[in-house]
């Protein structure tokens, strides 16, 4: 079912005005990131930012409203993305679905960003399935293929 073009965006409105808010907070941040101790974990002051700025878009404000609309996962916890996922956020009852477009898997959660995160582990755990062995149906073949395109080791 297509979604309603309102939705997407309201959401991407959403999004210009967090990414205005996550931007004023990195200038703050980054002249505090050459004293302090957290930045010596990290390679340079850089990939700190880096990271910062990989959880500040993925991990958005929970949304506890009806504001669905198609997504992009730009970034997994534990593997790097080489290729954005397309997803689809709708809300179910009292809970929320990310379904990927590409491929039959979904997350759920209470909330939006429960829902994304909880995708985000199953397609990091399908990939780490698949890629154990080819001993598989024409269709998870296809599926291993897919994330083979966009998720690197």
């Amino acid at each position: 079912m297509a979604e309603p073009k309102s939705n997407v965006v309201d959401i991407e409105e959403q999004r210009m005005m967090q990414r205005n808010e996550q931007e004023a907070t990195l200038d703050q941040i980054i002249p505090q990131t050459q004293s302090t101790s957290v930045s010596r974990q990290y390679a340079s002051p850089e990939s700190f930012v880096q990271n910062i700025i990989r959880s500040l878009n993925d991990n958005l404000t929970k949304i506890q409203s009806d504001n669905v609309g198609i997504i992009r996962i730009n970034f997994l916890p534990n593997k790097n993305l080489k290729a954005p996922i397309e997803a689809v956020v709708e809300r179910d009852g009292e809970l929320f679905i990310a379904r990927s477009v590409e491929i039959p898997l979904y997350g759920q959660g209470e909330d939006v960003v429960e829902a994304v995160d909880a995708l985000k582990y199953e397609l990091e755990s399908l990939y780490d399935d698949l890629m154990e062995d080819d001993d598989f149906t024409d269709e998870w073949l296809r599926i291993k293929e897919f994330l083979k395109t966009r998720i690197a080791d």
